[in-house]
């Protein structure tokens, strides 16, 4: 029968399909209410799963998970079955500065079990609000821009590249003669053996003008 208990409503969160059973798989996100039209941050380390055969939620238990956070670059990895989570961001109180992260995960979609890969000092910097993209044709994902600052009231946007090597787990550094500008909040896609970006917002996403590249 459908679930009496589901996920809260939230947004910022990270999403995938599991390709074999059809299930969705939900983490983390900003559960926090907006109350008189401002924002009131609070950060989930849920992990839920979705049947949508029987409308049915269940909040899964893995013993060692990524803490809470919110506007993670993630992706799935159809071939392996997992879900992979990049960066994000939190803080403990409802003011002050932000906590980014750096750090990679894994969740096995057959096992609903969370695994972190080795730290790489030579990876991408910690950010926010990047995308991560699979190519399978390459067997790897692209991360590219996001905002690594720890400032709520500014952003920091960046415009490097980041080729995850989805069979080690390990970045190497996407050399280009040009780059797209500086962004976050944009969105990006596989096609071709190529990663397309489009749109997002400089250091002014506050309020724009947003770009349309």
């Amino acid at each position: 029968e459908p679930s009496s208990d589901q996920a809260q409503p939230r947004g910022d969160a990270a999403g995938a399909v599991d390709p074999v059973t059809g299930m969705f798989y939900l983490f983390g996100g900003d559960v926090g209410p907006v109350v008189s039209c401002m924002a009131s941050p609070a950060f989930s380390d849920e992990t839920w799963r979705f049947d949508p055969r029987c409308g049915r939620w269940d909040r899964l238990s893995p013993e060692g998970h990524p803490g809470a956070r919110a506007r993670t670059a993630y992706a799935l990895d159809a071939r392996r079955r997992r879900m992979i989570v990049f960066g994000g961001r939190s803080r403990a109180r409802s003011t002050g500065a932000y906590t980014v992260y750096r750090e990679l995960w894994t969740l096995d979609l057959a096992t609903g079990a969370w695994a972190m890969a080795p730290a790489q000092d030579d990876g991408p910097v910690a950010r926010a609000n990047a995308t991560l993209t699979v190519d399978d044709a390459t067997d790897a994902a692209v991360l590219f821009g996001g905002n690594t600052s720890t400032d709520g009231a500014r952003f920091t946007p960046r415009n490097d590249a980041w080729r995850l090597d989805l069979a080690t787990l390990r970045w190497s550094r996407v050399v280009s003669d040009r780059s797209p500008p500086a962004r976050q909040f944009h969105a990006a896609a596989a096609l071709a053996g190529a990663v397309v970006v489009v749109g997002g917002g400089d250091s002014n996403a506050f309020l724009g003008p947003f770009l349309r590249d």
